[in-house]
């Protein structure tokens, strides 16, 4: 059954219509109402003395206020009806309502459980677009791609290890979502293959590097060892050189000293002197440089004194006689 709808003009109508009837009563007081407030406009009392005006007055103000409690007490009816009326209406609405309302509530809940769903559907979508988002998102950082101001790129530093167009190492957040599965998923795997060949050649070029650092290291080392090796030798060789100088001075300087004794010792100098020579000669039998070392010695002057002196001193007392200068030169 279809419901009677009213329309607002319609309902505007009635409710005048209806104040009309209920206030009718009223509009017949409407002509007595304007006599009264004209009729007795002429009174007025003179002074305190004026008993006749002051009876007049009092007769005309309770013509009036009978008037007044006469169109008192029809509102006052009229109110009363009105009020039963009022209570009659809101219980017959409420049992009108009442009718409708199991209905109405059913109807509500069907129509709340289809909002509640679709409300459910929208937000697990939400949810699951905010997934795929930050899941997008993270790949991309994870890949190695830079983000900033709403946009993944390759920084241009690793940009010099691929051939790929420029264009092609800057995509939107906005974009990313709005890819397909397999659009982003052929995005993806592009963009691992494309940073799987940026490693390669930088680990490439970074082992490389280190090699030649290596090498560089290696050949730094080599002639350090090199150059200590031959400052080692250098020095080895001038320590020997050194040796066999101050080896050479101090057998001098020997020969120089017995060569000073005073020939008066009876042969000591000489003696001396051949164990010596002997001892020379014998050491160096192959090394004419040594003969003439020799023969350069025995010619010093001043040998016979330093003899002379080791034996007895600077006061002239013997502390050494022939036998112990001769068994000292022959440990030699």
């Amino acid at each position: 059954m279809t419901p009677t709808t009213m329309t607002a003009e319609e309902a505007q109508a009635k409710r005048e219509s209806f104040f009309t009837k209920e206030l009718a009563g009223f509009d017949e007081f409407r002509s007595d109402c304007e006599a009264l407030s004209q009729e007795f406009k002429h009174l007025k009392i003179e002074n305190v003395n004026d008993k006749k005006g002051f009876d007049e007055v009092h007769r005309a103000e309770q013509t009036i206020k009978r008037k007044r409690l006469e169109i008192d007490k029809l509102g006052k009816a009229t109110r009363a009806d009105s009020n039963a009326f009022s209570q009659a209406v809101i219980e017959r609405v409420k049992e009108l309502l009442a009718i409708m309302e199991p209905e109405e509530k059913r109807l509500k809940e069907a129509k709340k459980a289809i909002t509640d769903e679709k409300e459910r559907i929208k937000k697990e979508k939400e949810a699951e677009a905010e997934k795929k988002r930050v899941e997008r998102f993270n790949k991309m950082r994870d890949l190695g791609m830079v983000y900033c101001d709403a946009r993944f790129y390759i920084s241009a530093d690793l940009q010099k290890y691929s051939d790929r167009d420029i264009g092609f190492w800057s995509i939107t957040v906005k974009d990313l979502e709005k890819k397909t599965e397999a659009e982003y998923i052929a995005f993806s795997e592009s963009i691992s293959q494309i940073f799987d060949q940026i490693n390669e050649k930088k680990k490439a070029e970074e082992d490389e590097a280190k090699r030649k650092k290596a090498e560089a290291d290696r050949k730094i080392k080599e002639e350090q060892e090199a150059e200590q090796a031959r400052l080692d030798e250098q020095k080895r060789v001038q320590e020997e050189a050194q040796k066999k100088i101050d080896e050479d001075l101090k057998r001098i300087e020997e020969a120089k000293e017995l060569e000073s004794l005073d020939k008066k010792d009876g042969g000591v100098v000489e003696t001396v002197r051949d164990l010596q020579l002997d001892k020379i000669m014998k050491e160096n039998e192959a090394n004419e440089i040594s003969k003439g070392k020799i023969k350069e010695w025995k010619e010093r002057e001043k040998f016979d004194e330093k003899i002379h002196e080791l034996r007895y001193g600077t006061d002239g007392l013997e502390i050494w006689t022939k036998p112990q200068l001769i068994s000292i030169f022959r440990e030699l």
